[in-house]
């Protein structure tokens, strides 16, 4: 089985990419566009892809990676941001936690993360929405903060 884990740090247009081979070592570091990212996964043998949980980027991606076959894990934030403090990593960039995110998944080698069947993610997006709009809510804090 390949050991290898590639890690994507999400953004809303460019992709950074840090992938560790078996031996926990982060090997090569990249950044991508949405459509380079596709094809640097297309030409991949299979391997395990680690992105953190970030607000719903991560959902467009993890979707686009397992109906193309390749296992994805989501993950949290706050447990890969431990890990790299347990590394004495305090610096937030995009390229370092590209790299931390590769060596977490190298480490603790988390499972694939399954995807939602549509009546799950469809109650989720409507879930969200309610909360958005709800007394005291996404947008009820925005409201106030312009005030």
């Amino acid at each position: 089985m390949n050991r290898t884990t590639i890690a994507v740090d999400l953004a809303k247009s460019v992709f950074q990419v840090a992938v560790a081979d078996g031996d926990w070592r982060v090997v090569s570091r990249q950044r991508l566009s949405r459509g380079q990212l596709l094809r640097f996964f297309s030409e991949r043998q299979p391997c395990l892809v680690v992105m953190e949980a970030s607000g719903g980027y991560e959902r467009a991606a993890h979707g686009a990676l397992v109906t193309r076959g390749v296992p994805a894990a989501i993950v949290n934030p706050k447990r890969v941001r431990d890990f790299a403090r347990g590394m004495g990593l305090e610096a937030k960039t995009d390229r370092v936690d590209a790299k931390v995110i590769a060596r977490y998944g190298a480490v603790m080698r988390p499972a694939a993360t399954p995807v939602p069947d549509p009546a799950r993610a469809e109650l989720r997006e409507i879930l969200a929405i309610g909360l958005a709009r709800s007394p005291g809510g996404m947008s009820a804090k925005l409201t106030a903060g312009a005030s």
